[in-house]
């Protein structure tokens, strides 16, 4: 398959593909490769990319299109779920966990098929939330979350009243992507979140709560009870 710069050369007619070059009435102007482009860093397209493909490829009936992604850097690659996979462009529904995809398109008519250069897809957000934590009474419990926004800045908060209102907790690590927090009675119930703030734009992590074991951590619950105790 022709891939990155030897397709672009075969467009412009400066190098054969199976012995033969593109025909004159098919060859791209620089005008026509200027105007493929990158579109959210996901979309390699024009707005006619795919029946000029049919054109050159000479046999327009059988001209198949097809978006795939790579998670390990273009070793291996899936075929794509997202809207518009079979067509010039494809519409990525995406979160923090999908940063760093590769995606690329095919193209087949016949015996001749071309690929696409690979794009990176870069989705800003908390890729790994926060988990509930149980503890027994004056251990510490850690809360983390992970981001994929370089030199974003944290502020763990926790909420008393089931997450109606919130303050910045005074713990270890509140301004990190993991906070301590040493526990004690009067932490039962807690609920804790993680603020991420960058450029202009605040994310909240998950709700998390905090369990003690041997007590109830919220009204009407049973005990959290410590191996060996008994329940009451």
């Amino acid at each position: 398959a022709l891939r990155d710069q030897g397709f672009v050369d075969y467009l412009k007619g400066d190098v054969e593909y199976a012995g033969q070059k593109i025909a004159d009435d098919a060859k791209w102007t620089d005008d026509d490769l200027k105007a493929v482009t990158y579109s959210g860093a996901m979309n390699w397209s024009r707005s006619d990319t795919k029946s000029s493909f049919e054109s050159l490829m000479g046999d327009s009936a059988n001209a198949d299109i097809k978006w795939f992604y790579s998670e390990d850097g273009g070793e291996t690659w899936k075929d794509s779920p997202s809207s518009g996979n079979t067509t010039n462009t494809v519409h990525v529904n995406t979160n923090a966990s999908m940063d760093g995809r590769l995606y690329r398109c095919v193209i087949k008519s016949g015996s001749v098929e071309v690929e696409t250069n690979h794009v990176l897809l870069t989705v800003k957000g908390i890729k790994t939330q926060p988990t509930e934590q149980t503890v027994i009474v004056k251990e510490k419990a850690v809360f983390t979350v992970e981001t994929t926004v370089p030199g974003a800045t944290f502020q763990w908060q926790y909420s008393k009243d089931g997450g109606k209102t919130w303050k910045n907790a005074p713990s270890s690590g509140a301004t990190t992507e993991e906070v301590t927090v040493q526990t004690s009675i009067k932490l039962i119930g807690r609920l804790y979140r993680c603020v991420v703030t960058y450029d202009d734009t605040e994310l909240y992590s998950e709700e998390v709560r905090l369990y003690i074991q041997g007590f109830r951590n919220r009204p009407g619950e049973k005990h959290i009870l410590q191996a060996g105790q008994g329940q009451s």
